[in-house]
């Protein structure tokens, strides 16, 4: 039972930093100039299984995951904007590689894998309660 609380868990804290992340990248969208220079860099989260493939195997229940790093995409994209304080000479901005579509589907998807943790971790709380109350009667 416990297990299915700390899968849960992690399933929260997971998609809370994805969302985080989406986040900072729909903020950044049209962000040409940071401190490191150059535009913002869309960042992405990577996850890993907190078992190796092996363990997988021999178990009904994973352990979760969790996030083993957030990278940055070192892509970017050039768009024609002459009259844009950091145009190059060509009249070109270097922008980020970021795509509202896209980032609008990652944030659904956060946010769906969010509230199926908390209905698990809901769903878990009502059967420990049931649990007590049998062990009462």
């Amino acid at each position: 039972m416990f297990d299915a609380i700390d899968i849960s868990r992690d399933g929260l804290n997971v998609n809370k930093q994805f969302l985080e992340v989406t986040g900072n990248n729909i903020a950044n969208i049209n962000t040409t100039r940071t401190s490191t220079g150059g535009p913002y860099k869309r960042q992405a989260v990577v996850l890993e299984s907190k078992q190796s493939f092996d363990d997988y195997l021999k178990q009904d229940v994973g352990d979760g995951v969790r996030v083993k790093a957030v990278v940055q995409d070192s892509h970017e994209k050039l768009v024609y904007n002459p009259e844009h304080p950091d145009a190059d000479k060509e009249g070109y901005v270097r922008m980020p590689a970021v795509e509202l579509a896209a980032e609008m589907t990652n944030m659904m998807q956060a946010q769906k894998g969010y509230q199926a943790s908390a209905s698990v971790l809901e769903a878990v709380k009502e059967v420990i309660k049931k649990e007590s109350e049998i062990g009462r009667g």
